[in-house]
């Protein structure tokens, strides 16, 4: 038996205190690799919504809350979530009587700097979004001439 074909698809929708908007796939590649900068956002963080689309027989959709933190230029600063990412060494050895409380701590701090939790009005608005392209605009960088 053929396993049905799926289709991956990630949308990522930022949620500033102007609105919502659609990132493209582009500029949210251009911001990971640090070949873009926001000024707008410099010195701040951002709300994210990263989208992830299963569609095949069966159409699902994932989505979880992120924080971006942005640099005093506008770079988005990844530093914080490497931080918190990498694993840490235990500090005891093996021993019943204490307890290594510090990878606890530290994904517990992550979680409350870096994850958000979408509620109902946000995930609403995206799936109006996903049915009718266009009801979340689309976030583009202008240039100056």
């Amino acid at each position: 038996m053929v396993a049905p074909t799926q289709k991956l698809t990630i949308r990522y929708y930022l949620w500033t205190e102007a609105g919502p908007f659609r990132l493209p796939d582009r500029l949210h590649r251009d911001l990971i690799n640090h070949r873009v900068k926001l000024r707008q956002f410099a010195g701040s963080m951002q709300k994210l919504v990263e989208l992830v689309i299963r569609s095949g027989e069966i159409q699902s959709a994932t989505a979880r809350g992120v924080v971006y933190a942005f640099d005093k230029d506008g770079y988005l600063d990844l530093r914080g979530v490497a931080q918190h990412a990498t694993p840490s060494t235990p500090r005891f050895a093996d021993n019943d009587a204490v307890k290594d409380l510090s990878p606890t701590i530290s994904k517990r701090r992550f979680q409350a700097e870096y994850t958000w939790r979408p509620g109902k009005t946000v995930l609403d608005r995206i799936r109006s979004d996903m049915h009718d392209a266009g009801a979340i605009p689309v976030f583009r960088i202008t240039k100056k001439l």
